[in-house]
């Protein structure tokens, strides 16, 4: 539950920060090459979203998790009539396992939990990643914080993004540990034995703590990090991330298909490289020469169409539609996954509530029989 806890504040945080940044245009990238522009906001709803998945999945786990073996004995229960309702609610669980044999046999819920978490890594990871190459000299978009960076013992200019490192390492314990219990478990009989109490369980509580400080690590390098907006703009405006929209306009204006005017920019970006000029630099006169080759005519495109064409805050804002860039659409998104993520809250306290309220009656009931 704690773990839960701190998995919506990153969501929390994630979702401040795209929320501070629904305007911050920025090429996106595909292949690590640059693609089409979308904005910084756009890029932390999308990451949202499958964080919101992943935290589905580990909440999920709780129902395996919550159930109370108590009273399942070695395996074969007991000749005592207890009451398994009564303990199973008094403990904070749900409801008493059904079967004597389950309840010492079984340790998916473990493997369940790990398995849940391990997919979630993966998506930090990717998501710390990103960060990682992002907070580079020669991409500039965002700096960490100095309080989660790290100097070099002899380079005194390097500022060592240290605990995106340590997130991008930690997805691949995570893989670690869920393949370790996983192994331990397979091939056993379904009963109680040191396979499955003791060998399988033997990096259980490692693998919540490495997730905990995951999560931890993440968090304050959220909330400490600084964007650098005037630089990922200038960087689209210069690295052809536009020219798609190039494309689209030449069909709209010339009426010819897109597989023409892909041919079009394709080569008109080849062009435009080997005389090291940058994507803002395109003209009608680049354009002509390439139409008349391939297309047998010149465009109708004027310059101040392909400036508009290639502005890149222009074209962001743009896509309007369900997933798009826009500004408008991106806020949202956001608040979509703000209603899911206070829901998710709601259930978390719930559950918090009821392990609380069962421990606080345990004890009551506990004084009055030593009374």
């Amino acid at each position: 539950l704690r773990l839960c806890g701190m998995f919506n504040e990153l969501r929390q945080n994630l979702i401040n920060l795209g929320e501070a940044n629904v305007d911050a245009v920025m090429s996106g990238y595909t292949h690590l090459q640059p693609s089409e522009p979308i904005t910084f906001g756009h890029y932390c709803a999308g990451v949202l979203n499958a964080l919101e998945r992943d935290y589905e999945r580990i909440q999920n786990a709780w129902k395996a998790l919550n159930i109370c073996p108590l009273g399942g004995g070695s395996m074969g229960s007991t000749t005592f009539m207890i009451n398994r309702d009564r303990t199973s609610a008094l403990l904070g669980f749900d409801e008493p396992m059904q079967n004597s044999i389950d309840c010492t046999a079984s340790r998916d819920y473990c493997l369940e939990i790990i398995g849940t978490m391990s997919v979630a890594s993966c998506t930090l990871s990717r998501f710390a990643y990103d960060l990682y190459m992002w907070s580079t000299p020669e991409y500039g978009y965002v700096e960490v914080d100095d309080s989660v960076a790290g100097c070099s013992s002899i380079m005194p200019q390097k500022k060592n993004a240290l605990t995106l490192e340590c997130c991008k390492g930690k997805a691949a314990h995570m893989e670690a540990f869920f393949v370790s219990v996983f192994s331990s478990l397979k091939n056993i009989p379904f009963t109680h034995c040191r396979d499955s109490s003791t060998e399988a369980m033997r990096f259980v509580w490692t693998a919540l703590q490495e997730f905990e400080a995951d999560l931890a690590l993440l968090n304050v390098t959220i909330k400490t990090l600084t964007l650098k907006k005037e630089r990922m703009l200038q960087a689209a405006v210069q690295n052809y991330c536009t020219v798609t929209e190039l494309a689209n306009y030449l069909v709209r204006h010339d009426g010819i298909s897109f597989r023409s005017a892909h041919g079009v920019v394709a080569m008109l970006v080849g062009y435009m490289q080997e005389h090291n000029k940058l994507a803002n630099e395109i003209t009608v006169d680049d354009i002509n020469p390439i139409c008349e080759l391939l297309l047998g005519k010149k465009t109708s495109l004027t310059d101040d169409l392909i400036r508009e064409a290639l502005d890149p805050t222009r074209n962001a804002m743009s896509k309007k539609t369900i997933g798009g860039s826009n500004s408008e659409e991106v806020t949202r998104q956001l608040n979509r996954l703000q209603t899911n993520l206070d829901r998710d809250n709601l259930t978390l306290e719930s559950r918090v509530g009821q392990v609380k309220g069962a421990k606080e009656e345990l004890e009551r009931q506990v004084a009055e029989a030593i009374a």
